[in-house]
């Protein structure tokens, strides 16, 4: 599984360098002089590269450079290190950040560097004509040929590669297949030293570098100079998570096979302090909200009743404004064939627990206007993992605003729509976002951008396992890719999945992520947590469910429909949710009748 770290992932997207094509994140601190961030080329290039990027301020307090130590029973170019993880090296040293480092020779537990090694000015592995980064005791760093007569008595860190892909500002094509990459740069003037991954061998997601392309990456990222190490299966960049450690890329570790691991022969650690008054990824430790729920539904506040709801009901909306509550819901009937069959349908309240369907009269079903859908998939397209949302700083006639999928070129798409009431909703031709989302999707306005969150699957093809994704736009008309913002990590159950985000923004600097965790097998969705302070950078907030199936309507599973309703108590919310009683896989039209309900939770913030 990807291990990386929810928090850090969150990140992404944001800022154009280069081309269109190719997008570099803001750099975001996570301790005292590192930084992180994204970069990524579309899915439209040529070929599609994932990068992940530490910025290590050498001058900051408190920076360390660490390689691997010597191993026991230590003899020069016959038994140099003990070969482990990234992860473990990690945990084993304790460093707040870890990249994998030289080439060795990969028979057996320990081996044997193929180039020059030091660690805490200790040689580990002698020089051998290879390009090699050297720092010194005071975080001086540069990058050049060593050899036996190089002279090394001020060196306290050294880890070596092969070829420089990027000289004084200059790329160089030194592989010219593409692979994983890691590299390691230094910038202009010596105070910044980079850690670089770029993913490869996954298809659609990131297919490798030559070692000039990834030249061309670190050009970007701020570096001057820069040092091609150890890829392919060896590719890995890892950082404390939980007690434990988390990846941040995606290894291949067999060389094939997404989020697995290798025991590589040597790595390059950074120790750095924390954040001030804050823990890991610089999210403030004091600031974890606590969550707490009351009041959750044993019965369906709104079920499955008219004859277009016979098969199911599914994802909803809810928004209160001038004293009425506002329900926005999915249905489907027995003629089922996939989700774009399904109907938008509408309910109001006056105290958010007895609703109404109203006669509406505005879409033929079935021969009949009399019912209360406000739009049908089959005559538009679908309206599939729609979310409604008040847009406060639009024109009257775009104050409601709606995301929703469509199946089109074999992916479910998002698009958009705006409406003036709620009621009457004109929806857009061109998709908001090309990118395949198979579940209900989260948009809001957020100050000069609009939010939205997405599905990701973790390979192409509905592939691999669910995980959420999120991109924003100043403009309600197209977004950018989405970049990974949660998934599972290697503390979770392996059968667990993160079918939506159930996203929202609470207030000033904090953001909630409820999203639904599918365990398949078990086929069952439990609610996990997970909050940020900028809406991008998540962290979770526990690793048990905080809220998890009931004995009723919702007993294998609950999908939390986005968006905070304030109830009367200051730091509380009202939460609704649709609950199912028949497995996620199990359920069939043919069979099934009725089967759905609306409920509700009340969740404290503290």
């Amino acid at each position: 599984m990807a291990r990386r770290v929810a928090v850090l992932l969150s990140l992404a997207l944001l800022a154009a360098a280069g081309s269109a094509e190719v997008y570099v994140g803001a750099w975001t601190p996570i301790y005292r002089g590192v930084c992180y961030t994204v970069g990524f080329a579309s899915p439209d290039d040529p070929c599609v590269q994932k990068v992940h990027a530490i910025r290590i301020d050498t001058q900051a307090p408190g920076i360390r450079f660490l390689a691997t130590p010597r191993c026991d029973g230590w003899a020069a170019n016959e038994r140099e290190t003990r070969r482990q993880t990234t992860r473990e090296f990690v945990n084993e040293t304790g460093c707040q950040v870890a990249i994998n480092g030289d080439f060795y020779s990969m028979a057996g537990g320990v081996t044997n560097l193929a180039g020059l090694a030091i660690s805490e000015g200790q040689m580990v592995s002698p020089p051998g004509r290879t390009d090699s980064l050297l720092i010194d005791r005071h975080n001086h760093a540069h990058i050049e040929v060593t050899g036996k007569h190089t002279d090394l008595s001020d060196v306290w860190t050294a880890v070596s590669g092969r070829g420089q892909m990027l000289a004084g500002g200059v790329v160089q094509e030194t592989w010219p297949q593409r692979h994983p990459r890691t590299a390691v740069g230094i910038s202009r003037t010596g105070r910044y030293v980079y850690l670089v991954t770029l993913d490869g061998r996954q298809k659609g997601i990131s297919e490798g570098a030559t070692t000039g392309e990834l030249g061309q990456w670190m050009l970007r990222l701020g570096a001057y100079n820069a040092l091609n190490l150890d890829g392919g299966g060896s590719t890995t960049l890892a950082l404390p998570s939980g007690g434990g450690s988390a990846v941040l890329n995606v290894p291949v570790g067999d060389s094939k096979t997404p989020y697995t691991e290798r025991r590589n022969g040597n790595h390059l650690g950074v120790f750095a302090r924390p954040l001030a008054g804050k823990g890991e990824g610089g999210i403030p430790v004091s600031a974890a909200p606590k969550l707490t729920i009351e009041a959750r539904t044993k019965d369906p506040l709104l079920v499955a009743d008219q004859p277009h709801e016979d098969y199911c009901i599914g994802y909803c909306s809810v928004v209160r404004e001038a004293g009425r509550w506002r329900l926005w819901y999915e249905a489907y009937d027995h003629t089922y064939r996939n989700d774009a069959d399904g109907y938008l349908c509408y309910a109001e309240s006056r105290d958010g627990v007895h609703w109404e369907k109203p006669n509406l009269s505005l879409v033929e079903v079935n021969g009949s206007r009399d019912n209360n859908v406000l739009i049908s998939g089959r005559e538009t397209g679908g309206i599939h993992g729609h979310n409604v949302f008040l847009d406060p700083a639009a024109p009257p006639a775009d104050r409601y605003k709606i995301v929703f999928t469509r199946w089109l070129e074999g992916k479910w798409q998002v698009f958009g729509g705006a409406s003036a009431d709620g009621l009457y909703w004109r929806l857009s031709d061109a998709p908001l976002l090309a990118h395949n989302s198979d579940t209900q999707n989260v948009c809001f306005r957020d100050g000069d951008v609009y939010r939205l969150y997405v599905r990701q699957w973790s390979q192409p093809s509905f592939g691999g396992k669910r995980i959420v994704g999120y991109t924003s736009s100043p403009a309600f008309r197209s977004f950018p890719d989405p970049e990974t913002i949660l998934r599972p990590s290697s503390l979770d159950p392996d059968n667990l999945h993160f079918y939506n985000s159930g996203a929202t923004r609470l207030g000033e600097g904090l953001y909630l992520m409820l999203p639904s965790a599918f365990y398949t097998g078990e086929d069952v969705l439990r609610v996990h947590a997970a909050w940020s302070t900028d809406g991008r950078a998540f962290q979770r907030l526990g690793r048990e469910p905080l809220l998890d199936a009931g004995e009723g309507f919702d007993s294998m599973g609950l999908y939390i429909a986005p968006g905070a309703i304030p109830a009367d108590e200051p730091g509380a919310y009202w939460f609704y949710y649709v609950g199912t009683s028949m497995g996620h896989d199990q359920s069939v039209s043919s069979k099934t009748r009725s089967m759905g309900g609306i409920g509700r939770f009340l969740l404290k913030v503290r």
